[in-house]
């Protein structure tokens, strides 16, 4: 109502299946065991190491299927690189364009990676300072963390909705072109 700016906010359970972790770091971790072993116990015979290589594999892959689990040994710069490539995808078929002077702004939420990012559309960036928006998602990340992320993202489209109505103030009446609703993206399964 206060401003000719759209906001858009889409939020997913995760980004990626980062499966390939789940069978990355047991079968590292049995090897570096099975080297260790090998070399401190040279007269052991190949099947017995064999077998405790491959009890430590099943086993670390059996618990890297919890999800949560998992992703704390993702590394965050995979993490990060996820959903920053949801959230681009997300503002592409999203905001991107289609609003008639570009003014639409993406608040993208990843919550298994947790990361934020606020993405605004070509009309907004040229106007709005990028460190703006740094600062909205420094405080909607610190607040998910300390309360309950509903407050945190209240006052996040707060604060998004005072910048905009400061550069776009609403002129008339206008319909949104943007959708109004809370966007939430599944967790990620694979392309199934």
């Amino acid at each position: 109502m206060r401003t000719a700016a759209e906001l858009v906010v889409v939020i997913a359970d995760s980004c990626g299946h980062y499966g390939v972790f789940g069978f990355l770091w047991p079968a590292l971790s049995a090897l570096v065991v099975g080297g260790v072993v090998a070399l401190g116990f040279p007269a052991w015979p190949g099947t017995r190491l064999f077998v405790i290589e491959a009890l430590i594999f099943l086993l670390l892959a059996g618990l890297l299927r919890w999800n949560r689990l998992l992703l704390r040994l993702v590394p965050s710069a995979v993490r990060r690189a996820h959903a920053e490539h949801t959230a681009g995808h997300q503002f592409s078929i999203r905001v991107q364009g289609r609003t008639p002077q570009k003014v639409g702004v993406l608040l993208f939420a990843a919550l298994a990676e947790r990361q934020v990012f606020i993405l605004p559309d070509s009309g907004i960036s040229t106007v709005v300072d990028p460190d703006a928006w740094r600062t909205i998602v420094d405080r909607l990340v610190l607040g998910m963390r300390t309360g309950p992320a509903t407050d945190a993202f209240a006052a996040a489209i707060g604060e998004i909705f005072t910048i905009l109505s400061m550069h776009f103030p609403r002129q008339g009446h206008s319909t949104g072109m943007l959708p109004n609703a809370v966007i939430e993206v599944p967790r990620f399964d694979g392309g199934k």
